[in-house]
């Protein structure tokens, strides 16, 4: 229901009428450019001119990755007219096609790939009705809101835009019971404190993510505060977040019938504007050869995605990671279309910027380090060191910090180094991504045997056993910090005192750390709380929308871990706000 089949079908019972789509095109063959309504408009506006800005004019920093606008097709195969056209169709995408569909509004779906799609299976919880039932220990939104979004905007050295974070922050809750409302009560388990976070085997799931807590954390008291409040979505039997997903669009289809044309394995191309430089619509160019031509009566919504594959944009928005050895082979979500190539590559931005939008000016880029194939205690801020056996920060930082430093590392390897006492220490451990809060002596014992953790009973042994590090420099390293441990006081880098943690109990391990892997780009197109876009000259430009990892403003710089699994709850909240915006006009 809602696919491409579905909405020829409703051109041929005469559906070109107020409330559903209209179709022209390809099933009665070939539409040539000068047929009248389909692409009248397009000789108005003249091929590559449509009354705006010029192919380079515009592109604040215009680069070698931008290109030129192609040019508009002198004839397409089919025309399809809605109010609203979405381009994407993932978590964003998706968001924003159901809430248009629910406003009551015609949409037409156009994905590069061959379905739906989506990352990370988690999103933020706070605000939500959800995690207030099951949860109801964990501070909801209204009692750290500030909290949460002053951290969030130091993190991005307050170049974010306020008004963005704090929309989200007032709607998530909402938004969130919107998103998981889309799987049926009956398919739906959830975690709870009452049954120890474990919800009924086979059926769709949601969780909170490192729950308990450690015993001691206190967001509030961090200097680098990551806050609990993170659903995890999981499919029914084992299956990935892609079912709520494909539920949000299965019910679009269901409200939206023959309100809902989709087209899969369908690229844009560029966007059309009229005279005036307002978006009216969008050139498809399919996989299969077919042109299309789709006009949006109300807005196009653009939710490509990011550039994360795009290595000339790479080196323009995010050049540190490219300096520190980024390719496309250390993404961990690496994604292709059907001929193979890179999904992810900047679509929208760039179309964005043809029809005269502007590039935010500081590009950030969500950087992990590596996960080990067993996890021992993920990158807890233990003792940490480097191949010369000295230490090279703080290590009481968020995850995305501690692999900065890596990055930065010549050799790219780093140790670290815990005893015997570790499963005392983690209650004093922080929240935040790749921690484990929650380790036992028998998953510790898993990762030795599965060869993620080094282990022996002496510093001598354990230090010996790991390649290309300086040994003596690593035992005097070790004296030191057990002194700064003594005295509750680190005088090389002021870790946090409660974190001071001796490395004197046999066994003594060490788990090496030698990669990254990056998830997305953060950096889109000039943007406001109302996923508006915006021009070099700081107007809006008119007919278009934004949202996901093309909207920009929601993060700069650096990737704050405030809470896990803000990319996704940011993505369907603003979906929706998008599609809400677009179909009312605001």
């Amino acid at each position: 229901m809602g696919n491409e089949t579905l909405s020829r079908r409703a051109f041929l019972k005469g559906a070109a009428t107020t409330g559903t789509l209209a179709m022209a095109g390809s099933f009665l063959g070939c539409a040539p450019a000068s047929q009248e309504g389909v692409d009248g408009a397009a000789k108005k506006e003249g091929k590559g001119a449509e009354g705006s800005l010029s192919e380079t004019d515009g592109a604040q920093g215009t680069s070698e990755w931008l290109g030129v606008q192609p040019e508009l097709p002198d004839f397409f195969d089919e025309e399809v007219t809605a109010d609203i056209v979405v381009l994407g169709a993932g978590v964003a995408g998706v968001s924003a096609c159901r809430a248009a569909i629910e406003a009551g509004a015609t949409v037409a779906l156009f994905e590069k790939s061959s379905g739906v799609s989506s990352r990370s299976q988690d999103y933020v919880c706070l605000g939500s009705s959800w995690m207030a039932e099951h949860f109801p220990s964990i501070p909801d939104m209204d009692e750290i809101k500030w909290d949460f979004l002053h951290a969030t905007a130091k993190g991005s050295l307050l170049r974010t835009k306020d008004a963005i974070w704090a929309k989200w922050a007032d709607l998530n809750g909402a938004y969130f019971d919107w998103w998981i409302g889309a799987v049926p009560e009956d398919e739906l388990s959830s975690g709870s404190e009452q049954n120890g976070n474990k919800p009924e085997e086979g059926k769709h799931s949601v969780t909170i993510k490192m729950w308990p807590m450690p015993a001691h954390y206190a967001p509030s008291d961090e200097l680098y505060p990551s806050f609990a409040g993170t659903a995890v979505l999981m499919g029914a039997e084992g299956g990935g977040c892609l079912a709520f997903t494909q539920a949000n669009y299965d019910k679009a289809c269901e409200v939206g019938g023959d309100r809902l044309a989709t087209y899969f394995e369908a690229p844009a191309e560029r966007l059309i504007t009229d005279d005036s430089g307002k978006v009216t619509g969008a050139v498809i160019r399919c996989f299969d050869g077919r042109v299309i031509r789709a006009n949006a009566d109300k807005a196009v919504i653009l939710a490509t995605g990011d550039f994360l594959n795009n290595m000339a944009m790479m080196e323009q928005s995010c050049p540190r990671e490219v300096r520190c050895g980024y390719t496309p082979e250390k993404t961990i979500y690496p994604g292709t279309d059907k001929n193979g190539d890179h999904l992810n590559v900047g679509d929208g931005h760039k179309m964005g910027m043809w029809a005269g939008a502007r590039m935010q000016v500081d590009g950030c880029c969500m950087t992990h380090m590596e996960k080990q194939e067993v996890e021992a205690i993920g990158t807890d801020p233990c003792l940490w060191l480097d191949k010369t056996g000295n230490r090279f920060m703080n290590e009481d930082c968020q995850a995305c910090h501690m692999s900065q430093r890596l990055d930065e590392l010549p050799d790219k390897t780093i140790f670290q180094i815990f005893d015997g006492s570790i499963l005392d220490d983690l209650e004093w451990m922080p929240y935040g991504h790749h921690r484990v809060v929650n380790q036992t002596q028998e998953g510790l014992d898993e990762a030795v045997e599965a060869g993620a953790l080094l282990r022996a009973d002496t510093l001598d042994e354990l230090f010996s056993q790991i390649e290309g590090l300086d040994v003596e420099a690593a035992k005097a390293t070790v004296e030191r910090y057990n002194q700064f441990c003594a005295a509750g006081k680190d005088d090389d880098f002021g870790k946090t005192p409660s974190r001071l943690f001796a490395v004197d109990t046999p066994p003594f391990y060490c788990v090496t750390w030698g990669g990254n892997v990056s998830l997305v780009t953060l950096s889109g197109l000039e943007s406001d709380e109302n996923c508006h876009v915006y021009r070099e000259d700081g107007s809006i430009l008119p007919g278009l929308y934004v949202c996901g990892n093309v909207q920009g403003n929601r993060w700069a710089l650096e990737y704050a871990e405030t809470a896990l699994g803000m990319s996704h709850a940011m993505a369907l909240t603003y979906g929706r706000v998008a599609a809400e915006n677009a179909v009312n006009g605001v």
